[in-house]
């Protein structure tokens, strides 16, 4: 396996101005095991002013789980760890990854849709705040704090926008990957960059995995997995656990 098979034809360069996202490569993808609500993902400070990453339900009347950062992301990397692709699964990649795909385009096509109408809405109060100041409406203060939330407002409608471009260019990129380099799924996961990463998990796991407080991914909200691991402790308890 090379160093960084995934850092391809400059994709990670396409990753400067959404850096922020970079830090939750796991959110949206785990889910609450009890609400089934995707997760989200934040920074807090203890008293001594150090940071703290953690993936939890927002969900109003579940938030049944908060977990650190390390600790879910090494659940993942370890789940991945016990995870050999077969070579069915390697030569079906392109098949497989094209499937995931249109299961969540439909979702990318409304949220650029989205993205695009409130763009049209920033751009057309831009102007008036424009004409309102020529025509002495508004203060020299409230022109340029009006002109500050509407470019902050563009700049994240356009990170949204190329996020979304972005994942398609990875979906089109994974689907080249050659076979050698999913051998390792773990060491691919964490040599990939930001794109790659979460094609890979929605390859692996198209409707997402849900996370328990008590039993982490191995639970019943994941039948497939749950089920692979108790064949797993089936074929122990037959060997005499050897």
């Amino acid at each position: 396996m090379t160093k960084n098979p995934h850092a391809m034809n400059g994709r990670s360069k396409r990753q400067k101005g959404v850096k922020h996202h970079e830090d939750w490569p796991l959110r949206r993808f785990v889910l609450c095991e009890k609400c089934g609500k995707p997760l989200t993902a934040g920074w807090v400070k203890n008293s001594k002013g150090k940071p703290y990453g953690f993936y939890f339900c927002v969900q109003k009347g579940c938030r049944a789980v908060s977990q650190r950062k390390e600790y879910l992301e090494y659940a993942w990397l370890t789940l991945l760890q016990m995870t050999q692709p077969k070579e069915e699964y390697l030569r079906r990649l392109p098949e497989l990854v094209a499937t995931a795909w249109e299961q969540r385009k439909v979702r990318a096509e409304e949220e650029q849709r989205q993205l695009t109408v409130r763009m049209g809405e920033q751009q057309a109060l831009n102007r008036q705040t424009i004409e309102a100041r020529v025509k002495g409406k508004i203060s020299d203060q409230d022109f340029d704090t009006m002109k500050k939330a509407i470019a902050d407002e563009i700049e994240l409608i356009e990170h949204g926008l190329k996020r979304l471009e972005d994942a398609r260019s990875g979906v089109q990129e994974l689907a080249k990957i050659k076979e050698y380099e999913l051998k390792d799924l773990a060491e691919s996961w964490k040599n990939g960059d930001l794109n790659y990463r979460v094609e890979l998990q929605f390859a692996l796991a198209p409707q997402g995995l849900h996370w328990s407080v008590t039993n982490g991914f191995l639970n019943t909200s994941n039948p497939s997995l749950f089920q692979a691991y108790k064949e797993l402790l089936s074929d122990l308890v037959g060997s005499g656990g050897r």
